[in-house]
């Protein structure tokens, strides 16, 4: 397996090296102002009165990315850095002659998945400590000192799971908004031999869906680029300390099971940090605890495949992004950390104690873990390794392995090794985003056998055009014990064809005309799964609204009787079937934010109406309240059924440092309602105090609710650096 999987890759990257073509045109610069020499520290307070702000060099050179790229902007944006060798400062100065319509609801830390602050004003500083243009941090604040912060990963996509320890604070005034950040350098990962940094700010004024940014302002790229952004420079003389962080925590939890008695338990733990450089980091957990995780949002499954749940778990989200592999595929990950302290069905597994190793080293970049899992459910305690290295070949190819070791679900033994090669570049045909990416992984597992999945993908990014393919084989024995698979024996074809026309008219802004064929065959050609999407059409306002409408043709063949609902069978066959799906998304910037998906149509052998219904409440900073209901009415000669899931998420903040979240679901599959409420009092950075309540509930007759269990867990950590 590996002379197949090293004679092959050595073909592609040749070709593909050969077809490099770099215009790199010299980068803006800033220089941070050192304030070892004898100049105060600034106040964090968000108010840009201290001396040294005074004598920074600021940055003011911003272009606008939307509505039209490359115009002036329509507010003036100032930009300033500082360091005294422990701390990063960064000053911001949003100028706003509208100074009551700054838009600014949220107080949370990292209350959403995608896009810093979806519905307030925002500037984010997106830094490349090492220069590569391969990773680096992104920070955000808004005008209520609300912050959010993210690592960098592939160039351009951002992991806001990661939570550093840094501080901001923000104020408006008569001009606008200004804000402070202070960043400990013993939160990031650099090289203390760089003098200068890779370094991008992006503003966005929400009330016009305006987006600036310093350099590289196109509408083709994200604000967390790092290809050919600026550089800020005077960053030498940077203190790390001894580089040790430890974190203790404690907590105290109750469990009272209705049916199963009661237990009380006080634990403790640590997680242990070792900057052994300043780029390569060693971390030790013992007796690792998830008492303030979040819930997962419930599905429903219409598929005979198994739904994807998203890791929530700090200590595996933290640095995530060192054992990502570019699999391209959604039917498949190597590796899934979800799989680690977790029984087959979802119930926690005690976590002993583990390891990790992350960081840089040269042209290298690695990733290992190793942990000691509990016994549980009849599998004996396990010993489980993931481990993830990739080289820089050359400016912007990387050439990757991954290796994991164990099966956390039996005593059997399981191991899957891949290779992968990426290139990714923004001159392509001169100045165009191009990138692409190949693997090919084996596994080899004592239940299942020698396996095998390969594949490709490549995007093209770029004003009008919008181009994604992705074509993926997985073998009939392929088994990632420690990964993800959806289905095994099949290949997987996918292409998505977008073209955008700007309007900017009539509170118009955009237009797209979207072509998206998917199909799964069996690995003897044989269709199990086809999706033509076509044509889809999308609504863009100014307002940030959006309106969708799209035809689905599709084709399911089932080669074996599969039960979609208990008693409703649907037959072997090739069943051919159409709908129609709109979608209307509301201004995100609004106090009241609808939003509307309606799915009308032939399914399988029968017809279904499907639709979901949400709307955000967010009157001010303080509470946002958030009510989603979908339903499923599926009609087949086999029988008839609907599927019903909804859900209630309250949020309170008392300010940027204290929130109060409560989410209650219920769905009729399992006929159950349950609700989790979490406290999170930040009471410095890196001091959190957490108190979870979980509760859960079965629907009886007459819709009465009985209570089957309850949660309690209070859990207090601190961190101290040294």
């Amino acid at each position: 397996m590996i002379f197949f999987l090293r004679q092959h890759f050595l073909v592609l990257i040749g070709c593909l090296l050969s077809l490099e073509h770099h215009l790199h045109a010299e980068s803006p610069r800033v220089k941070a102002l050192d304030l070892k020499e004898g100049i105060a520290p600034p106040e964090l307070d968000g108010v840009l009165n201290d001396p040294c702000w005074e004598k920074a060099a600021a940055v003011t050179a911003f272009s606008q990315v939307f509505p039209k790229e490359g115009a002036t902007p329509s507010a003036a944006t100032e930009v300033k850095f500082a360091h005294d060798g422990c701390y990063l400062y960064i000053a911001i100065r949003a100028e706003d002659k509208e100074t009551d319509r700054i838009t600014a609801r949220e107080l949370q830390r990292d209350s959403f998945e995608d896009e810093s602050f979806p519905a307030d004003d925002h500037v984010q500083i997106a830094l490349d400590p090492f220069g590569r243009e391969r990773d680096g941090f992104l920070f955000a604040v808004n005008p209520l000192g609300a912050m959010t912060d993210g690592r960098i990963e592939h160039g351009g996509s951002t992991a806001k799971e990661w939570d550093g320890i840094w501080d901001a604070r923000a104020q408006r005034d008569a001009q606008g908004w200004t804000a402070e950040l202070r960043i400990p350098f013993t939160t990031l990962s650099f090289d203390p031999a760089k003098d200068a940094w890779g370094v991008n700010v992006q503003r966005v004024i929400r009330r016009k869906e305006e987006m600036i940014r310093w350099t590289q302002p196109s509408q083709s790229r994200e604000g967390d680029w790092l290809d050919d952004i600026a550089q800020l420079e005077g960053m030498s003389g940077l203190n790390q300390g001894l580089g040790i962080e430890l974190k203790p925590y404690t907590v105290f939890r109750h469990l009272d099971e209705v049916n199963g008695g009661s237990s009380t338990e006080l634990r403790a733990g640590f997680d242990a940090n070792w900057l052994i450089t300043p780029a390569l980091t060693a971390t030790l957990t013992v007796n690792t605890d998830f008492a303030e995780a979040e819930v997962d949002d419930r599905q429903i499954n219409l598929t005979r495949f198994p739904l994807f749940f998203p890791e929530k778990r700090d200590f595996f989200l933290r640095d995530a992004p060192y054992f990502n592999f570019p699999y391209g595929t959604a039917l498949m990950m190597p590796f899934f950390s979800r799989t680690i302290g977790r029984s087959e069905d979802g119930e926690p597994v005690d976590i002993l104690v583990g390891a990790k190793f992350t960081g840089r080293a040269g042209p290298y970049t690695i990733g290992i873990l190793d942990v000691q899992q509990d016994a549980h459910d009849g599998v004996d305690e396990k010993n489980l390794l993931v481990a993830r290295v990739t080289r820089e070949l050359a400016a912007d190819h990387t050439l990757g392995a991954i290796i994991t070791h164990g099966d956390p679900y039996s005593n059997g033994d399981n191991t899957v090794l891949g290779l992968d090669y990426q290139w990714r570049t923004s001159t392509f045909m001169g100045d165009k985003n191009f990138d692409t990416q190949l693997w090919a992984i084996g596994s080899d597992s004592s239940g299942f056998g020698t396996g095998e999945s390969i594949g490709a993908s490549f995007g093209y990014t770029n004003q009008p055009w919008f181009l994604y393919g992705i074509f993926a084989q997985i073998g009939e024995e392929f088994y990632p014990a420690m990964g993800y698979l959806a289905r095994r024996g099949v290949r997987e074809y996918y292409f998505d064809v977008t073209y955008q026309w700007q309007i900017n008219e009539g509170g118009l802004r955009t237009f797209d005309l979207q072509v998206l064929p998917f199909i799964i065959t069996r690995l003897d050609g044989e269709i199990e799964t086809a999706e033509v999407m076509l044509p889809g059409m999308r609504w863009t306002w100014d307002s940030g609204g959006e309106l969708a409408f799209w035809l689905n043709f599709k084709e399911e063949q089932f080669f074996e009787p599969f039960e979609i609902q208990p008693g409703v069978m649907v037959p072997v066959g090739d069943y051919k079937f159409r709908s129609v799906q709109m979608e209307y998304e509301g201004a995100p910037s609004r106090v009241i934010t609808p939003n509307v998906e309606v799915e009308v149509g032939e399914f399988l052998n029968g017809d279904i109406v499907a639709w979901n219904v949400g709307v955000a409440y967010r009157p001010s900073p303080y509470l946002h309240l958030g009510l989603s209901y979908a339903e499923q009415a599926v009609d087949l000669p086999q029988g008839e059924f609907t599927t019903r899931l909804a859900s209630v998420n309250l949020r309170l903040a008392f300010s940027p440092r204290l929130s109060w979240n409560t989410l209650a679901q219920y769905d009729n599959e399992s006929d159950s309602f349950g609700v989790n409420s979490r406290i999170r009092w930040t009471v410095r950075p890196g001091t959190d105090i957490y108190l979870v309540l979980n509760q859960g509930y079965v629907v009886e007759e007459r819709n009465r609710l009985r209570r089957v269990g309850t949660e309690a867990a209070l859990k207090a950590g601190v961190t101290w650096r040294f």
